[in-house]
Formats: C-alpha cells, sequence, structure tokens
C-alpha cells in the first residue's frame, strides 16, 4: 500500500478480505474502516458483505489484487477475488493481479466441487488442492465462467512450479492459523477437522500440527499412525489451548512433523475413521463442504472403507484440462 502512495498512485479505497488488513484471528467479521493519515476507506468483504455493490467501485479505474494465498480450495481469499472479478467484469473496471508463488507449487488433489456443496469455503470447480497462483486461478475463473473482464496480471519472477520449501524465500504468513510452511502441509487434511469436536490446533503456538481433544487416546492413536503411515513423523502430544476448541482445557492428540511425502488428506481420513471408534467423535454435516464429497464423511460415521481413486482421477483432468492458463512451469 505504502508503495503505491510513495509513487504517486492515488488509492481511492482499500476491499480487504478475511483478517482484514491487520491480520485479525479467523471468522472475526471485521467492518469497514480507514486506513492511515490519510483516511483511506476500507470496505470489508468479509462478514455482511462478500461481494462487492456497483457503488462500492464508482469512481474507480483498476482494482489491484495483491493477497497471498496458499493453494487450497478452502481459503477464502480466492473467493474475495472470484467476487471481486465478477464485479469488476459486470462493471467494465480493469482487474489487475500482482502474482506470487503457490506455496504448495503444483501439488493436485482432491474432489473438484460441485454447485450444490459450494460455498464461501470451497467453490468455482477446484480441487482441495489446485497447483495454480493467483494469476493463473484467475484466468481459469475467467474462462470457466466467460468474464467478458480486462485482466492483467503482473507475474512473479524466478518461479517454475516449486514448493515453497524448495527455495529461498522467507515464510510471509498468510493468515495467524498458518504461521510455517508445516502448518500449511498439515492444513491440507486437517482442515476437515473444524467440522468435528478434534481440535486442529487452533490457539495453540503449531495449529495444524497439533490435533486431539480431552477425550482422546493418544497412545493408541499414535500406534495406529505408526502402523498405518510408517514414515509420518508423528508423536503423542498434549496441549491447552489458549482460544477455541477445548480453551483451557488439557487436550491429548498428537503432533505432526509434516514432509512433502504425507498426504494429509488420506491421513485425516484415517484419524477421523480411529477416532470415530470410540464412539465420542461427533461430524458436522459441514465437513461436506470442505471435502466435497458426501462419501468421505459416510464413510467415517459408517465404518466402511474410503477410496481416494476418485480424487486422483479428477485431479489429473483439472490440471490437464487447465495447461493452456499455466504462466510458469511445472518444476
Amino acid at each position: 500500500m505504502e508503495m503505491f502512495i510513495d509513487k504517486g498512485i492515488k488509492v481511492s479505497k482499500i476491499f480487504s478480505p478475511e483478517h482484514g488488513i491487520y491480520g485479525l484471528p479467523d471468522g472475526q467479521h471485521i467492518e469497514d474502516s480507514f486506513y492511515g493519515t490519510g483516511r483511506i476507506p476500507v470496505k470489508s468483504l468479509y462478514g455482511k458483505n462478500n461481494y462487492p455493490s456497483q457503488n462500492d467501485y464508482d469512481g474507480l479505474d483498476a482494482l489491484i489484487f495483491d493477497i497471498e494465498s496458499v493453494g487450497l480450495r478452502f481459503y477464502t481469499f480466492i473467493y474475495t477475488m472470484f467476487y471481486c472479478m465478477k464485479a469488476a467484469a459486470d462493471q467494465g473496471k480493469i482487474f489487475m493481479i500482482l502474482d506470487r508463488p503457490n506455496p504448495l507449487g503444483r501439488y493436485v488433489f482432491g474432489k473438484v466441487i460441485l454447485p450444490e456443496l459450494s460455498s464461501f469455503v470451497g467453490d468455482c470447480f477446484l480441487p482441495a488442492s489446485y497447483g495454480l497462483t493467483n494469476g493463473e486461478l484467475a484466468l481459469y475463473i475467467k474462462k470457466k465462467y466467460s468474464l467478458d473482464l480486462d485482466l492483467r496480471i503482473i507475474k512473479c519472477a524466478g518461479w517454475n512450479g516449486e514448493y515453497f520449501c524448495q527455495g529461498n524465500e522467507l515464510w510471509n504468513v498468510p493468515s495467524p492459523a498458518l504461521p510455517t510452511f508445516n502448518s500449511l502441509l498439515a492444513y491440507a487434511g486437517f482442515c476437515f477437522f473444524e467440522q468435528t469436536n478434534l481440535s486442529e490446533g487452533r490457539g495453540t503456538y503449531k495449529p495444524f500440527e497439533y490435533i486431539g481433544a480431552p477425550w482422546v487416546d493418544s497412545r493408541g492413536l499414535v500406534a495406529y499412525l505408526h502402523n498405518k503411515f510408517p514414515d509420518l513423523k508423528v508423536r503423542e502430544r498434549t496441549f491447552v489451548p489458549f482460544d477455541r476448541k477445548y480453551k483451557a482445557e488439557l487436550c491429548f492428540g498428537a503432533e505432526f512433523f509434516p514432509s512433502l511425502k504425507d498426504n494429509f488428506f488420506v491421513i485425516s481420513h484415517s484419524i477421523l475413521q480411529y477416532c470415530f471408534r470410540s464412539g465420542k467423535l461427533l461430524i458436522n454435516e459441514g465437513m461436506d463442504k470442505l471435502t466435497a464429497d458426501r462419501k468421505f464423511r459416510l464413510s467415517i460415521e459408517n465404518s466402511e472403507k474410503f477410496s481416494f481413486d476418485s480424487w486422483e482421477k479428477e485431479s489429473k483432468e483439472f490440471m490437464q484440462s487447465n495447461e493452456d492458463i499455466l504462466l510458469y512451469g511445472r518444476d
């Protein structure tokens, strides 16, 4: 923001996504406000209204999107971009993206979400991990929805589709619950726990790297995981969340040390099946909007086997059908 102001570019308005412009905790509704000594109006696009109105765009020549995303379908920032793109197309405004690398590289996995399960945490016919930068995602959205949009992308330099940990950049925290790249690797599947009575580690110093609850058999869980995933680095862990689920309560569970070879979508299903056997795990149907697959939840509740074959198939088809919009290498 300061760069634009210093260069003499008139900033008439700022649109803020979830967490606002200062990184407030997850889920808080953000009110409209003002920024800096110049009192630039800040319009919140998280809470009462996620979609910019015609009045919001009055007097603007262009909207510039410069936000870090993480390459996962349930990250709300990408739908703020989606809605702003549609509004810009409707009102004939330029939409410019200052592109950034996808920290998960070209990793694509998950069932493509269909309209009947779409929400602000899943939309646009995306797999759970979609392997595109913001710029490429915008090209995909423009193509998918046939938007008549003046889309301009300022490409990032030096990125060829690799994971964040394979480069030399410093981690820039994209939101409060993803303080490290390791937390992002685990978030890929452990986000599903948000729709259960398991703590996904929010409100601890290692969100998504700790999971548990006061009723979890931590020793049994970790032994089960070691047997099923011999290469997975996991150990027993007790923790006391200072916020969110089980605030100030002692939780028993596990601590994870993620690596690129770990598939946390698959690991999450195994954890949920193990915990369901205790009779204490509760699953909200809202999980279907995160997984894009009702069979995932039902297989846990009915103690049935679950195949990820359709997830793998749809992932490959997604990338194959969108090779025309890739701006960078495939690592």
